[in-house]
């Protein structure tokens, strides 16, 4: 997972194991929190690689799992993300992960 983001580590950390859907929630009414934190941040998470978490590809050959091109495929999409997304090239960024990072 790459999470890409302008808040503190620690608290981004946190963040992601979080924010996934909780089962033993029911009834929620969800209502805007004018004191947000995504006011300031963003949170970006990448299932890397190919096949992982909920990723997937239409092309057999994308299902490689080894060290350098999974290296290779987050460079070429961070790469990408700032080619489309100029304005965030200038923010703070905070690369996190799990499992085998």
């Amino acid at each position: 997972m790459l999470c890409l983001s302008l808040i503190p580590v620690p608290l981004m950390l946190r963040c992601a194991t979080e924010c996934a859907p909780n089962p033993e929630v029911q009834d929620v009414v969800l209502t805007r929190n004018p004191h947000s934190w995504s006011k300031a941040a963003h949170i970006l998470y990448v299932d890397s690689p190919a096949g992982t978490g909920l990723s997937y590809s239409k092309v057999t050959e994308d299902y490689i799992t080894d060290d350098p091109s999974t290296i290779d495929d987050l460079h070429a999409f961070v790469t990408r993300f700032y080619e489309l997304f100029p304005q965030y090239y200038d923010h703070d960024l905070y690369i996190a992960g799990e499992h085998q990072c």
